[in-house]
């Protein structure tokens, strides 16, 4: 397992280790939404906002 990023909140789980989560720039969380890998540690952008989600 991979360390989760200090920036990013998580708001999803997939069961398996893996978040969907918000990045934190500046002051502010960043609108877009990432997949976290707990295998990899990579962070993958799956969404430009959380409305964006349900038509992915």
């Amino acid at each position: 397992m991979r360390l989760f990023p200090a920036n990013a909140i998580a708001i999803a789980s997939n069961g398996c280790g893996d978040q969907l989560v918000f990045i934190r720039t500046a002051h502010a969380f960043n609108p877009a939404v990432y997949l976290w890998s707990h295998e990899s540690g990579e962070l993958s952008k799956v969404a430009d906002d959380f409305a964006q989600l349900s038509t992915c």
